[in-house]
């Protein structure tokens, strides 16, 4: 894959604004060589095998499966997989993902190389569950859940979330789903998942915030006529704030 000047200003760019990377004044100085310097990086480590780019055609039903089975596992993360039958695995890309997230449920075939949903967590979400019980106290942690479009390569992609706000307005989220279409049954998956983690927590979720929305409002209907069976708590619905305010599209 051929990368362009433009991309490596771009990197330098990100990396100048990132507070967690740290540049010296010379870099900060002349931004043209502090690009040329990365790329010089890139190159160089990429001939010693130490970057490697893998496409996703490149992989197999059996070896995008591994990965997953993989990201399944609740073990500690120090230890990278090392299979050489499945190239990604060596890449910078799942090295990231490995030391960031989890795969808590999936439904991918690998002899036909389809899925209906990926339910994905962050390693911490146990600590962000507890912490959303800590911040809402007995009356119950209020959530918020949506999702949003990605435009993919012959396919369209939903990608749905839902965490917490603190008081201080700051997003966790606590649990995501990557999946083809917004439904009740993607949605339910994602409602499930976080309340079982708040629950873990010896909390409970009382209230959602959603945008109206049909697949969410049944998710959430879906789940309080099975808590009503089990005599447990309901979950309250909320407008969210953020799409009452959204302004109208208009075309000039």
């Amino acid at each position: 894959m051929q990368v362009h000047r433009s991309d490596w200003l771009s990197l330098a760019k990100a990396m100048i604004i990132d507070p967690d990377v740290h540049v010296n004044d010379d870099q900060l100085a002349d931004m043209d060589s502090f690009a040329k310097q990365i790329s010089y990086f890139a190159k160089r480590n990429k001939s010693f095998g130490v970057v490697i780019q893998v496409s996703d055609r490149e992989m197999n039903g059996r070896q995008i499966e591994t990965i997953l089975t993989c990201l399944q596992s609740a073990a500690d993360r120090t230890d990278i997989p090392n299979d050489h039958s499945v190239p990604f695995l060596l890449t910078t890309d799942f090295s990231t993902v490995w030391k960031t997230l989890r795969v808590t449920d999936h439904n991918y075939n690998a002899a036909g190389g389809v899925f209906d949903y990926i339910c994905l967590e962050y390693i911490d979400a146990p600590a962000r569950a507890k912490a959303a019980v800590e911040t809402f106290g007995v009356v119950g942690v209020q959530g918020e859940m949506d999702f949003f479009h990605v435009p993919g390569v012959n396919a369209n992609w939903q990608v749905g979330h839902i965490g917490f706000s603190d008081h201080n307005h700051r997003y966790y989220i606590l649990g995501m789903i990557i999946c083809h279409s917004e439904n009740a049954l993607s949605a339910g998956l994602l409602l499930k998942q976080v309340i079982q983690l708040i629950h873990n927590n010896e909390g409970r979720m009382t209230c959602l915030l959603v945008d109206g929305g049909t697949a969410l409002n049944k998710a959430i209907g879906n789940e309080n006529a099975q808590n009503e069976l089990l005599e447990h708590y309901s979950i309250r619905k909320k407008r969210c704030f953020a799409h009452i305010i959204r302004m109208v599209r208009t075309f000039a």
